[in-house]
């Protein structure tokens, strides 16, 4: 009892302890990552192949532009668990025809791009348009959009060919892609 095995062993656990005991008093236990404040990380298992909403479909894009972009409604988050409830994002309020084919959205008037313009009615219809200009696979989730048009400075209204029950779970779910017009002023 007690020979050396016994000592190498009780050394082995008294090093371990006094590099854990050394770890936490520098702080370095847990590592703290470098990332500045307001900077998000997202780490992904490939390359992302396009930034730009009107265009990406890939998964991997869309972990990034989803969360980047605002909707003009999203799907409800109650204690970190999402809801099939739409409410209000960058729209405050909305209202549907009898017919189901003009959709008219409020739009809250403190909302703001990153480049400081408002996100403003026009804003919000240039973006739609530029979407459907674009064609690409996100404009294959509005099949029976037929018009988006500013009808009031914080107004916007859709227009669709025939009603299209699932419209607004579309835009909760796909149109992620606000765009502030004064640097796309090139773009289809």
């Amino acid at each position: 009892m007690g020979g050396p095995r016994c000592r190498r062993g009780m050394l082995g656990v008294l090093a371990w302890v006094t590099l854990l005991g050394v770890a936490l008093f520098w702080g370095r236990w847990p590592v703290e990552a470098a990332t500045p404040p307001n900077v998000l990380v997202i780490g992904l298992s490939g390359d992302v192949d396009n930034l730009d909403p009107a265009v990406t479909m890939t998964n991997r894009s869309w972990a990034v532009t989803y969360p980047a972009y605002q909707r003009l409604v999203r799907y409800r988050v109650e204690n970190g668990v999402g809801t099939m409830e739409v409410e209000g994002d960058l729209a405050s309020d909305w209202t549907v025809s009898a017919d189901g084919r003009v959709w008219t959205f409020e739009l809250r008037e403190d909302a703001r791009f990153s480049d400081g313009a408002p996100v403003d009615a026009e804003a919000v219809a240039f973006s739609f348009q530029r979407l459907l200009a674009v064609g690409q696979g996100p404009a294959d989730a509005f099949p029976t959009l037929e018009r988006i048009e500013a009808v009031g400075p914080w107004t916007v209204q859709f227009t669709l060919s025939q009603p299209f029950a699932p419209f607004l779970f579309t835009l909760a779910k796909a149109s992620r892609w606000r765009a502030s017009p004064c640097p796309s002023s090139g773009w289809g």
